[in-house]
Protein backbone atom coordinates (compact mmCIF):
# COMPACT_ATOMS: atom_id res chain seq x y z
CA UNK A 1 0.00 0.00 0.00
CA UNK A 2 1.57 3.28 -1.09
CA UNK A 3 -1.45 5.41 -0.02
CA UNK A 4 -1.73 7.00 -3.46
CA UNK A 5 -5.20 7.87 -4.74
CA UNK A 6 -6.93 9.89 -2.00
CA UNK A 7 -6.41 13.66 -2.10
CA UNK A 8 -4.08 15.52 0.23
CA UNK A 9 -5.73 15.92 3.65
CA UNK A 10 -8.23 13.09 3.16
CA UNK A 11 -9.60 11.72 6.43
CA UNK A 12 -9.59 7.93 6.06
CA UNK A 13 -12.71 6.03 7.08
CA UNK A 14 -10.96 2.66 6.96
CA UNK A 15 -11.69 0.86 3.70
CA UNK A 16 -9.97 3.05 1.09
CA UNK A 17 -7.40 0.35 0.23
CA UNK A 18 -8.33 -3.17 -0.87
CA UNK A 19 -7.48 -6.01 1.49
CA UNK A 20 -7.01 -3.99 4.66
CA UNK A 21 -8.92 -1.78 7.11
CA UNK A 22 -7.08 1.20 8.61
CA UNK A 23 -8.28 2.45 12.00
CA UNK A 24 -7.21 3.93 15.32
CA UNK A 25 -8.47 3.13 18.81
CA UNK A 26 -7.82 6.67 20.06
CA UNK A 27 -9.19 8.72 17.16
CA UNK A 28 -11.04 11.66 18.66
CA UNK A 29 -9.17 11.29 21.95
CA UNK A 30 -5.52 12.08 21.22
CA UNK A 31 -5.69 12.94 17.50
CA UNK A 32 -8.18 13.41 14.65
CA UNK A 33 -7.59 10.11 12.88
CA UNK A 34 -5.63 8.52 10.02
CA UNK A 35 -5.11 11.09 7.26
CA UNK A 36 -3.34 11.42 3.92
CA UNK A 37 -0.41 13.87 3.72
CA UNK A 38 1.18 14.71 0.35
CA UNK A 39 4.94 14.69 1.04
CA UNK A 40 5.91 16.04 -2.40
CA UNK A 41 8.38 18.91 -2.60
CA UNK A 42 7.35 21.09 -4.30
CA UNK A 43 3.78 20.25 -3.36
CA UNK A 44 0.60 21.42 -1.63
CA UNK A 45 2.14 21.31 1.87
CA UNK A 46 5.22 23.44 1.13
CA UNK A 47 3.82 26.33 3.15
CA UNK A 48 2.34 24.13 5.87
CA UNK A 49 3.47 23.46 9.43
CA UNK A 50 5.10 20.13 8.59
CA UNK A 51 8.26 20.64 6.46
CA UNK A 52 9.82 17.62 8.18
CA UNK A 53 7.37 15.40 6.23
CA UNK A 54 8.32 16.77 2.80
CA UNK A 55 10.33 13.66 1.90
CA UNK A 56 9.14 13.36 -1.72
CA UNK A 57 7.40 10.00 -1.37
CA UNK A 58 4.01 11.21 -2.59
CA UNK A 59 1.13 10.38 -0.27
CA UNK A 60 2.05 9.18 3.23
CA UNK A 61 -0.12 8.31 6.22
CA UNK A 62 -0.28 10.40 9.41
CA UNK A 63 -2.46 10.73 12.49
CA UNK A 64 -3.99 14.19 12.09
CA UNK A 65 -3.36 16.92 14.65
CA UNK A 66 -6.49 17.38 16.76
CA UNK A 67 -5.95 21.16 16.83
CA UNK A 68 -6.34 21.37 13.04
CA UNK A 69 -9.70 19.84 12.22
CA UNK A 70 -11.19 22.45 9.86
CA UNK A 71 -12.67 20.90 6.71
CA UNK A 72 -13.88 23.36 4.07
CA UNK A 73 -14.54 20.30 1.92
CA UNK A 74 -16.17 17.49 3.88
CA UNK A 75 -13.74 14.67 4.60
CA UNK A 76 -10.61 16.65 3.75
CA UNK A 77 -8.62 18.55 6.38
CA UNK A 78 -7.63 22.05 5.21
CA UNK A 79 -4.19 21.67 6.81
CA UNK A 80 -2.92 18.10 7.11
CA UNK A 81 -0.41 17.96 9.95
CA UNK A 82 0.71 15.05 12.12
CA UNK A 83 -0.16 15.05 15.83
CA UNK A 84 2.65 16.46 17.96
CA UNK A 85 1.77 15.39 21.49
CA UNK A 86 -1.11 12.90 21.65
CA UNK A 87 -2.52 14.43 24.82
CA UNK A 88 -3.71 13.39 27.32
CA UNK A 89 -2.17 9.89 27.06
CA UNK A 90 1.00 10.73 25.14
CA UNK A 91 0.36 7.96 22.62
CA UNK A 92 -1.33 7.47 19.27
CA UNK A 93 -2.29 4.13 17.68
CA UNK A 94 -2.54 3.14 14.03
CA UNK A 95 -4.02 -0.28 13.23
CA UNK A 96 -3.99 -2.26 9.97
CA UNK A 97 -6.43 -5.18 10.01
CA UNK A 98 -6.03 -7.52 7.05
CA UNK A 99 -9.05 -9.10 5.37
CA UNK A 100 -7.23 -12.45 5.26
CA UNK A 101 -3.88 -13.67 6.67
CA UNK A 102 -0.78 -12.12 5.10
CA UNK A 103 3.00 -12.13 5.31
CA UNK A 104 4.11 -8.59 6.15
CA UNK A 105 7.47 -7.65 4.69
CA UNK A 106 8.40 -4.04 5.51
CA UNK A 107 7.18 -0.50 6.03
CA UNK A 108 8.71 2.95 5.47
CA UNK A 109 8.99 5.16 8.57
CA UNK A 110 9.26 8.93 8.22
CA UNK A 111 10.41 11.67 10.63
CA UNK A 112 11.18 9.31 13.50
CA UNK A 113 13.34 11.80 15.37
CA UNK A 114 13.32 14.69 17.81
CA UNK A 115 11.55 12.76 20.57
CA UNK A 116 9.52 10.34 18.42
CA UNK A 117 9.50 6.62 19.21
CA UNK A 118 7.45 3.85 17.61
CA UNK A 119 6.41 0.42 18.84
CA UNK A 120 5.31 -2.00 16.10
CA UNK A 121 3.32 -5.13 16.98
CA UNK A 122 2.46 -7.84 14.46
CA UNK A 123 -0.16 -10.34 15.64
CA UNK A 124 -0.85 -13.64 13.90
CA UNK A 125 -4.22 -15.37 13.61
CA UNK A 126 -3.62 -17.28 16.87
CA UNK A 127 -2.69 -14.18 18.87
CA UNK A 128 1.09 -14.71 18.90
CA UNK A 129 3.10 -11.50 18.51
CA UNK A 130 6.31 -10.00 17.20
CA UNK A 131 7.15 -6.61 18.76
CA UNK A 132 9.70 -4.02 17.64
CA UNK A 133 10.65 -0.91 19.67
CA UNK A 134 12.20 1.81 17.54
CA UNK A 135 14.10 4.59 19.30
CA UNK A 136 14.12 8.32 18.73
CA UNK A 137 16.44 9.34 15.86
CA UNK A 138 15.93 6.11 13.91
CA UNK A 139 15.58 8.47 10.92
CA UNK A 140 16.80 11.98 10.31
CA UNK A 141 14.79 15.19 9.98
CA UNK A 142 14.75 16.20 6.30
CA UNK A 143 13.98 19.81 7.21
CA UNK A 144 16.77 20.03 9.80
CA UNK A 145 19.35 18.66 7.35
CA UNK A 146 18.33 21.17 4.69
CA UNK A 147 16.71 18.48 2.52
CA UNK A 148 20.08 16.80 1.92
CA UNK A 149 19.12 13.63 3.83
CA UNK A 150 16.22 11.27 3.15
CA UNK A 151 14.24 11.79 6.35
CA UNK A 152 12.92 8.21 6.14
CA UNK A 153 14.06 4.58 6.10
CA UNK A 154 12.57 1.17 5.32
CA UNK A 155 12.01 -1.04 8.36
CA UNK A 156 12.21 -4.81 7.81
CA UNK A 157 9.29 -6.54 9.55
CA UNK A 158 10.71 -10.04 9.15
CA UNK A 159 14.18 -9.80 10.65
CA UNK A 160 14.85 -11.03 14.18
CA UNK A 161 18.00 -8.95 14.52
CA UNK A 162 18.79 -5.33 15.34
CA UNK A 163 18.28 -2.75 12.59
CA UNK A 164 20.30 0.38 11.94
CA UNK A 165 18.31 3.45 10.98
CA UNK A 166 18.90 6.01 8.26
CA UNK A 167 22.55 6.87 7.66
CA UNK A 168 23.53 9.56 10.12
CA UNK A 169 20.82 8.77 12.64
CA UNK A 170 22.01 8.05 16.17
CA UNK A 171 20.26 4.85 17.23
CA UNK A 172 19.67 1.24 16.29
CA UNK A 173 16.36 -0.57 16.80
CA UNK A 174 17.04 -3.63 19.01
CA UNK A 175 16.04 -7.18 18.16
CA UNK A 176 12.28 -7.76 18.42
CA UNK A 177 10.48 -9.67 21.17
CA UNK A 178 8.58 -12.80 20.13
CA UNK A 179 5.65 -14.07 22.22
CA UNK A 180 4.35 -17.55 21.43
CA UNK A 181 4.92 -19.44 18.19
CA UNK A 182 4.62 -16.37 15.99
CA UNK A 183 3.74 -17.32 12.41
CA UNK A 184 4.95 -14.68 9.95
CA UNK A 185 2.90 -16.27 7.15
CA UNK A 186 -0.42 -15.73 8.95
CA UNK A 187 -0.42 -12.15 10.23
CA UNK A 188 -3.85 -10.76 11.08
CA UNK A 189 -2.99 -7.24 12.30
CA UNK A 190 -0.18 -4.71 12.35
CA UNK A 191 -0.32 -1.92 14.95
CA UNK A 192 1.98 1.06 15.38
CA UNK A 193 2.06 3.06 18.61
CA UNK A 194 3.60 6.53 18.35
CA UNK A 195 4.97 7.84 21.63
CA UNK A 196 7.85 9.76 23.21
CA UNK A 197 8.53 13.39 24.02
CA UNK A 198 7.42 14.65 20.57
CA UNK A 199 5.89 11.63 18.85
CA UNK A 200 5.03 13.02 15.41
CA UNK A 201 5.83 10.68 12.52
CA UNK A 202 4.40 9.18 9.32
CA UNK A 203 4.40 5.87 7.43
CA UNK A 204 4.41 4.81 3.78
CA UNK A 205 4.78 1.78 1.52
CA UNK A 206 3.42 -1.06 3.64
CA UNK A 207 4.49 -4.19 1.76
CA UNK A 208 2.79 -7.54 2.34
CA UNK A 209 1.77 -10.65 0.40
CA UNK A 210 -1.21 -12.99 0.89
CA UNK A 211 -0.76 -16.11 3.00
CA UNK A 212 0.14 -18.98 0.60
CA UNK A 213 -3.17 -20.80 1.04
CA UNK A 214 -5.09 -17.61 0.34
CA UNK A 215 -3.00 -16.91 -2.75
CA UNK A 216 -3.58 -20.47 -4.00
CA UNK A 217 -7.34 -20.18 -3.53
CA UNK A 218 -7.30 -16.82 -5.31
CA UNK A 219 -5.38 -18.33 -8.21
CA UNK A 220 -7.79 -21.27 -8.45
CA UNK A 221 -10.75 -18.91 -8.37
CA UNK A 222 -9.34 -16.80 -11.18
CA UNK A 223 -8.65 -19.97 -13.18
CA UNK A 224 -12.24 -21.16 -12.78
CA UNK A 225 -13.56 -17.74 -13.83
CA UNK A 226 -11.35 -17.76 -16.93
CA UNK A 227 -12.53 -21.27 -17.85
CA UNK A 228 -16.16 -20.22 -17.49
CA UNK A 229 -15.60 -17.22 -19.73
CA UNK A 230 -14.02 -19.44 -22.40
CA UNK A 231 -16.99 -21.79 -22.30
CA UNK A 232 -19.43 -18.92 -22.83
CA UNK A 233 -17.73 -17.77 -26.05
Amino acid sequence: IDFEGPANGTELVGNEFAGVTISSSDKGVTHAGPTIFDSSKPGPNDAGADPDLLVNLGNVLILQNDAKTTQTTAGIFDEPDDEAGFGPTGKGHLLFTFDSPVEVQDITLIDLNGGAEVMIVLTDVLGNTLTYDLPDMWTNDVNACGFTCDGYAVFDLQTLGAQAGETGANNVAPAPVVVGAYDKFNVATLELTFEGGSPSAAVDNLNYVPEPGTALLLGLGLGVMAARRRRTH
